[in-house]
């Protein structure tokens, strides 16, 4: 099992009174993630990979932690999402699909060919740093397909 913390930024929001309206009302903070990233820096938590989509806008942030040669990067993404929480953001541990490829044409595609074949759906690629010896860490968060149960 191979791991991923995800955040929402979603701020509080709020419906119309009137029952027939579909208006929706949401207030966003710029500059959110910058305070995740400092949070993050002051406990010395090293990043590996990072992902996400309209991450001040309501959307997702996602990130894994490690450095080379750390015996146990998935309890310290989990200590990671500990801390977030504790500071009041809504973080979770969940489950991806992770490899370390070789920099070269086509690495990419074969391991996207590899969770297709699982019958799951690419829901987001995260891409790390290279470790010591060139080899990138990609994460994939996935879903399943209906005929994959």
């Amino acid at each position: 099992m191979h791991v991923q913390a995800r955040l929402s930024l979603a701020a509080a929001s709020f419906a119309a009174d009137d029952e027939n309206s579909e208006a929706v009302s949401a207030t966003y903070r710029v500059g959110a993630l910058g305070e995740i990233l400092q949070i993050l820096q002051e406990r010395d938590v090293n990043l590996r990979s990072v992902g996400g989509r309209r991450i001040e806008l309501g959307g997702e942030f996602s990130f894994a932690v490690g450095r080379d040669g750390d015996p146990d990067h998935e309890q310290a993404t989990r200590d990671a999402v500990e801390v977030l929480r504790s500071e009041g953001f809504d973080a979770r541990v969940v489950e991806v699909q992770s490899r370390l490829l070789d920099d070269t044409p086509g690495a990419l595609r074969a391991f996207v060919a590899d969770v297709s074949g699982q019958g799951l759906f690419v829901e987001e690629i995260a891409v790390g740093t290279p470790d010591g010896d060139g080899r990138i860490p990609v994460q994939i968060y996935t879903a399943r397909t209906e005929s994959a149960g």
